[in-house]
């Protein structure tokens, strides 16, 4: 059994379509053909079902499928780690929010001069199929098997944040219902479409399907909220890591259904082996988070006003 010969084999089984999937190889139909019958008398069982042109995969091959597919997988790995065992005093980083993380990350390089961090923000849950070192953000990216994870910080606790003048801004709290006629501000759906669904399901576990949303990027997010023409649901973490520039503006507890509550995790491939540069930038990072988490929790979940500079 020849390691080409299972990379044609995933590759036919993830199209189940032999002209596409040889295109694709950029070899011949019949030599694709050839190929996966040589593997399955190898085997002495049937891989796919042929009918016509029609080519699917048989019981045996799903089961075959399953596994043969881990071990590339694990194969990939295995070359991507060799390789970089050459740079290894480079760490990759992805980092949702690297507002939260800025300041740690400085801490670290000056500490630790002799290693390099990447960093690279997370807009995509498709770059976490990429070969990484460690990922910093929201659980919910990673709740896939073939990671694991630590949690950092507490299950975040849910505010709106909106204009000091706005006409809830002296209320203990707020629920979904008293912000129904409200716009909502969202980042740009591109620019993070897994966020962006995350304040959506919110809105509509709360029975607002069709919300008034105004999207915009980070820059003008403040002022637009100042200006009350939006208002924003964030939390103690997202508040913590910003205090500088929320001058002006209130933000309230909101006390309505949040399904996924966000919470910050320090997550990796289960696949990679957690090297001693690897577990020094861990446990700073897991230390890191104790002090933050004193500067982000809200002990008592009551509103937070944030004056004006001059005042």
């Amino acid at each position: 059994m020849e390691l080409l010969q299972l990379r044609y084999f995933i590759k036919l089984a993830q199209r189940q379509h032999l002209t596409q999937t040889a295109e694709e190889l950029m070899i011949s139909a019949s030599s694709l053909s050839a190929t996966i019958r040589k593997l399955e008398k190898e085997l002495n069982v049937e891989l796919f079902e042929r009918k016509g042109r029609n080519i699917r995969l048989s019981t045996s091959g799903k089961i075959f499928y399953k596994y043969i597919s881990q071990a590339q997988a694990l194969f990939d790995t295995a070359v991507t780690e060799a390789q970089r065992s050459r740079q290894s005093q480079t760490l990759l980083i992805f980092v949702e929010n690297t507002h939260i993380w800025a300041g740690a990350f400085l801490d670290f390089k000056n500490k630790f001069t002799n290693i390099q961090l990447n960093i690279t923000p997370l807009v995509d849950f498709a770059q976490l199929t990429e070969p990484f070192d460690f990922y910093l953000g929201n659980v919910y990216n990673v709740t896939d098997n073939k990671f694991k994870y630590h949690i950092l910080f507490k299950p975040e606790k849910y505010y709106v944040l909106m204009s000091s003048g706005h006409r809830l801004a002296k209320r203990e709290s707020v629920s979904l219902n008293d912000l129904k006629d409200e716009t909502f501000f969202q980042y740009y759906k591109k620019a993070n479409p897994r966020k962006y669904q995350h304040s959506l399901t919110i809105l509509q576990d709360n029975g607002v399907n069709q919300p008034k949303i105004l999207e915009s990027d980070e820059i003008l997010r403040y002022d637009l909220i100042r200006a009350q023409k939006c208002v924003f649901i964030t939390t103690n973490v997202g508040l913590g890591a910003k205090f500088s520039r929320l001058e002006g503006l209130t933000a309230v507890p909101f006390t309505s259904l949040v399904r996924e509550p966000r919470t910050q995790v320090i997550a990796w491939n289960k696949a990679i082996e957690l090297t001693n540069i690897r577990r020094t930038f861990y446990t700073f990072i897991v230390n890191a988070a104790l002090s933050l988490e004193k500067k982000f929790h809200i002990d008592s979940f009551k509103p937070l006003v944030f004056p004006n500079s001059s005042s």
